[in-house]
């Protein structure tokens, strides 16, 4: 029997899975992608079902993940401090994440899928980075606009 290959976007973080998305979304919406085989529509298919697997998963542990720090103390309470500690790490680069793209929405509008994915800004990973991300999408909606 043929087993399928390993989720390839099973541990991505959420902003790598947010890219791989709108990558599909735009894979998926092209008006004339050309003509695929049978096995490409396959693979494809079964790609797409492994990202929204990997989605699902990530929607639903997002609000309260019992596999998480809460699972991992159990029993074990000296361990309450790192398990914690790492799933509020997570938490803040998933707000910053949320964050930024709202930000950029509210800056540049229709086109801010786009910006932001066009660049390798790493708006997540501090709040120093964020805040820097957020002086480079200031800077660029300022540019956009149209001086008398």
């Amino acid at each position: 029997m043929k087993r399928d290959p390993p989720n390839r976007f099973r541990d991505l973080p959420i902003e790598d899975l947010y890219t791989a998305c709108q990558k599909r979304a735009g894979t998926l919406m092209d008006p004339q992608p050309g003509p695929r085989t049978p096995q490409q529509r396959a693979d494809l298919a079964l790609d797409t079902g492994h990202l929204l697997l990997a989605v699902a998963f990530v929607i639903l542990h997002s609000k309260h993940d019992k596999g998480g720090a809460e699972h991992e103390v159990l029993g074990r309470p000296s361990n309450l401090v790192s398990a914690f500690t790492a799933a509020h790490q997570v938490e803040l680069r998933n707000a910053r994440h949320r964050t930024l793209c709202r930000a950029a929405s509210a800056a540049l509008g229709k086109d801010w899928e786009g910006w932001l994915s066009s660049r390798r800004i790493d708006g997540i990973s501090s709040e120093e980075a964020f805040q820097e991300a957020l002086r480079a999408l200031q800077a660029e909606a300022q540019a956009r606009i149209v001086k008398p």
